[in-house]
């Protein structure tokens, strides 16, 4: 697929149309070329094909057109429809080209909707530098400000073209349909990076990611940043698991090198929050969701990005680099506990499973039943015996627990054990004993501590695991 569309409309020389030619064929991969000799059936080329530049011939399409609504000037009416059509999300570049001389006429062109005016006498190369400087400058305007990536707008509009070049061939009963795959990557707590380090070393992320993307990705294949902490992937469904599980190792060994040395030694960020709460927060990783047309037909880029967007939120669930796809419901998940990938995408699918370890009876309860009110399963346990076997039997996501158990300080050793037997486990301390440096060594998440209000804890505990995925968290 074309990084760029241009739709000639127009009966042309044959010098103009070998030039438009050769400025297409030049760009490979870049530019696609589209031609129509009138304009009766425009408007439904330019919502197929969603081109980014239309190119209208005025002088061979000045007179009367069968049923257009302007029929003493058709290439008005066709600009005017172009800027005024509600349901056209993507509008393109409009350049008309006449012989006419009359400064009026010219301006009238540009009042109603045309980008340029062009000369009909204009030499042929001239002509091809001016309509690729405009798709230049299209292009420039519509990519992320420190990547220079394609932005949203060009990336929705080329998810947008594999799927009507798809519905079109099934339409017509043929067996052309170009398979494809939606990748969409974030790169999980840049905030916080940015809010501990600044937005310089922040943008320097981004950047190198950005290059990393751009070495690895050729055309056909298309990459855009669609956010600040958002890139996405078009490519072929058997490329974009091998091209996740290569972004994910190589920046998991470059990441380390965007920290100071105690952040780097200590593999975290130590965050003072509400309520004397200190939060841990792993080094940079990816997540990625890849969402397959072959396994779900999309009928718009719409509902494509929130398939891809599902997906890359359940991977953000698993606090490594790690990738999902909607085919065969595969996860890219290094460390999965041995349980086959499909279990753990449903496991994550699933309500959150809490463990809350207390001795204490009555907040042992009180934490069960307004957690299970929140729409999380809870699991309750006050011995290191009892935690052992629901690690064994529960997909356990989050443990809350105290240092103190039975009244020994036996917490520290026993939250190493959690995390030693269930991968990617997140544990809250809330602790009497008051040594937060201790819990982060022993692998904590967030510590809170004893004596503290019920509601900042719950706060915390749906930051950390919210009960199911903000799947209106990419609003396109």
């Amino acid at each position: 697929m074309s990084l760029q569309v241009v739709l000639v409309i127009g009966s042309s020389t044959p010098e103009q149309m070998h030039a438009l030619k050769e400025t297409m064929s030049r760009e490979s991969h870049l530019v696609n070329a589209f031609f129509l000799e009138t304009l009766e059936n425009g408007m439904l080329a330019v919502e197929h094909l969603l081109p980014d530049l239309v190119f209208l011939m005025a002088d061979s399409l000045s007179g009367k057109s069968s049923g257009h609504p302007y029929e003493d000037n058709p290439v008005i009416a066709f600009c005017r429809e172009c800027r005024e059509t509600p349901n056209l999300d993507h509008r393109p570049v409009l350049v008309v080209q006449t012989a006419s001389t009359d400064e009026n006429q010219r301006i009238e062109f540009l009042i109603n909707g045309a980008d340029d005016i062009l000369s009909a006498d204009m030499g042929a190369e001239e002509l091809r530098v001016r309509l690729l400087a405009h798709l230049r400058r299209n292009l420039s305007l519509l990519s992320h400000r420190v990547t220079r990536l394609p932005g949203i707008d060009v990336a929705a509009r080329i998810l947008q073209r594999y799927i009507l070049q798809n519905k079109l061939a099934v339409e017509a009963g043929t067996e052309t349909t170009a398979p494809w795959a939606l990748m969409l990557i974030g790169i999980t707590t840049l905030d916080l990076y940015s809010e501990r380090y600044g937005p310089v070393p922040a943008e320097q992320v981004i950047r190198t990611f950005g290059a990393m993307l751009t070495t690895l990705i050729r055309p056909p294949d298309f990459v855009g940043h669609t956010e600040a902490d958002t890139f996405m992937i078009i490519t072929h469904p058997d490329r974009a698991e091998k091209i996740a599980a290569i972004l994910c190792r190589q920046f998991d060994q470059v990441v380390p090198n965007f920290y100071s040395d105690t952040d780097r030694k200590q593999g975290f960020m130590m965050f003072e929050g509400d309520s004397k709460a200190s939060r841990r927060v792993n080094l940079l990783t990816l997540s990625i969701g890849v969402a397959n047309a072959q396994v779900q037909p999309y009928q718009t880029y719409k509902s494509a990005f929130t398939a891809g967007n599902e997906m890359r939120l359940l991977a953000r669930q698993i606090p490594q680099s790690t990738w999902i796809s909607d085919r065969f419901k595969l996860t890219g998940a290094a460390n999965a506990g041995g349980k086959a990938t499909a279990e753990v995408v449903e496991s994550l699918s699933k309500p959150p499973t809490v463990l809350v370890v207390e001795s204490d009876a009555a907040l042992a309860f009180l934490l069960k039943t307004t957690l299970e009110m929140g729409g999380y399963i809870v699991e309750t346990a006050n011995s290191p015996a009892e935690v052992r076997e629901l690690a064994q039997s529960k997909p356990i996501r989050l443990v809350v627990m105290d240092s103190v158990i039975l009244g020994e300080p036996i917490g520290w050793n026993l939250c190493q054990e959690i995390k030693h037997a269930i991968a990617n486990v997140l544990v809250i301390f809330i602790s009497t004993l008051h040594d937060r440096d201790k819990a982060m060594l022993v692998g904590a998440d967030l510590y809170i501590p004893k004596p503290f209000d019920l509601l900042p804890l719950l706060n915390w505990i749906h930051r950390l695991l919210p009960a199911k995925p903000d799947l209106g968290a990419l609003d396109y």
